[in-house]
């Protein structure tokens, strides 16, 4: 199976990296491999430099803005793919971590997200909730900022939805939604 990342150290894939298995799979076979939802990310995140330049343990505030980037043509550079799913089978606490701190299982190298941000859990029917971690820059989803822990309930979301960890814009799809951009965009592989 072909993975598709920037470089190695790289926490998310490229939508090109799954162009074969969107095309060959059926949902079920598709979600057992990469995992049943996707945070999609267009654009490029913070400065490699200014990343690495970065102590984990501080997160950089910086002013959200909704300045357009001019569009690069060529969507497998254009989309950065971020699974929605645990690094580690048998975990205890049925969270999925986000932030910027490796440990996390979603990771986002970005300046404006927070060491440990948030989490995302998944209920009994389905449905996915979040809640921040008491960042510095905020969970959103569209522009409700989602309480932090222990100030309010999380909120929900579903496909489609806009999500936006400090100013990392991203969208949220199932599988069959994230299979279909994959065959739309890329022509089916």
């Amino acid at each position: 199976m072909k993975e598709s990342v920037v470089n190695p150290r790289s926490p998310y894939l490229r939508l090109d990296g799954f162009s074969k298995d969107a095309w060959e799979l059926d949902a079920e076979s598709f979600a057992a491999r990469y995992g049943s939802a996707f945070l999609l990310h267009y654009g490029s995140l913070g400065k490699d430099k200014e990343i690495e330049d970065v102590d984990l343990g501080d997160t950089l505030v910086r002013e959200y803005t909704d300045e357009v980037v001019e569009p690069r043509t060529d969507p497998r550079t254009n989309f950065l793919v971020f699974p929605v799913r645990y690094k580690a089978k048998g975990r205890f606490d049925q969270a999925i971590w986000v932030g910027r701190g490796r440990q996390n299982d979603i990771i986002i190298p970005d300046a404006s997200i927070s060491t440990m941000h948030a989490f995302i859990r998944k209920n009994d029917a389905g449905n996915f909730h979040l809640q921040d971690m008491m960042s510095k820059n905020g969970s959103f989803v569209y522009d409700q900022r989602v309480p932090a822990l222990g100030t309010g309930e999380p909120l929900p979301f579903g496909t489609g939805d806009r999500i936006r960890f400090g100013t990392v814009k991203l969208t949220f799809l199932g599988v069959a939604e994230f299979i279909s951009l994959v065959n739309q965009l890329l022509d089916g592989g």
